[in-house]
């Protein structure tokens, strides 16, 4: 009995001393991040020059109703410049309602806290204001800002991504690239029309492009395939135009202008369609 009892009580100072090495262990890096306040510890603060460079701006939003126009659907794609010394201009596509405008300038300033939120108040051609508000993410090529419009007479919000350092060219976009795409069909004197896509298209890096999606126009779906043309800028703007070669709206022609923005296996495009009547913006990503 006394041995039994020897045993047993061995065997119960080894369980509490193992115990008591388990809870001296140090913690994972994972495990310390829980117990930190995330706020203060390690998160890394940001200034005016955090932003700095080029960046591709896609947007969608509805312009809200007044005495002259009722609410109009809008999207804006184009590039903006940061000086990484509060002021910002640049160069941006829209498509109001349906009715497009290309090559619009804007310049401003812009405001950046150390917990990375953002604002900027930007003065447009016909020297109206309009103000932004938002957050700053990531690093490098995958910095983002995501950003709401503050004025009362929009509900909209979009993103600005990285573009590389590094002018462009035709070859900067070559190989297989994913798309997808949604906004509303504006014709005159018809019911508006819904629209959204997903497909994959293939760039030559010489200026062509052809490619397949499945459209739901209306909740109506069906298979269309496409070939085109497309031009690129050193700054990474983009503009394409779009011939439909098969499926219901065969004989279409659309055209497109956007940004190319990220690098490499992380190359994207973002896009609206200048055509009138569309209100369309699309995103397409490089396959791996």
């Amino acid at each position: 009995m006394k041995s039994r009892r020897l045993l047993l009580f061995v065997f119960w100072l080894a369980v509490a001393g193992a115990l008591a090495a388990v809870t001296t262990l140090p913690l994972a890096a994972d495990d310390r991040d829980d117990h930190r306040d995330h706020g203060k510890d390690w998160a890394r603060e940001c200034s005016l020059r955090t932003l700095h460079g080029r960046y591709g701006i896609f947007a969608q939003g509805t312009v809200l109703a007044t005495s002259a126009h009722p609410a109009l659907p809008f999207v804006v794609s184009g590039i903006f410049t940061y000086d990484g010394d509060g002021s910002v201009a640049g160069t941006y596509n829209q498509s109001v309602g349906g009715g497009a405008s290309t090559g619009v300038t804007a310049s401003g300033t812009y405001q950046v806290n150390p917990d990375c939120t953002y604002s900027a108040v930007l003065t447009l051609p016909d020297n109206s204001i309009v103000h932004r508000a938002g957050t700053i993410t990531g690093e490098g090529i995958l910095q983002e800002i995501h950003i709401v419009y503050t004025d009362s007479s929009s509900v909209a919000s979009g993103t600005l991504k990285r573009i590389r350092e590094r002018p462009c060219s035709l070859r900067t976009l070559k190989g297989p690239y994913a798309l997808y795409g949604q906004g509303t069909i504006l014709p005159p004197n018809v019911p508006a029309i819904f629209r959204a896509t997903a497909g994959l298209l293939t760039f030559d890096g010489e200026g062509n492009f052809a490619g397949e999606a499945t459209g739901n126009t209306n909740g109506a779906t069906a298979l269309g395939t496409f070939i085109g043309t497309y031009a690129v800028t050193p700054e990474c703007g983009v503009t394409a135009e779009i011939h439909v070669t098969g499926g219901p709206n065969t004989g279409l022609v659309l055209h497109e202008a956007g940004s190319i923005t990220g690098d490499k296996d992380l190359k994207e495009l973002h896009d609206i369609f200048t055509t009138p009547g569309w209100v369309f913006t699309d995103t397409l990503k490089k396959q791996r």
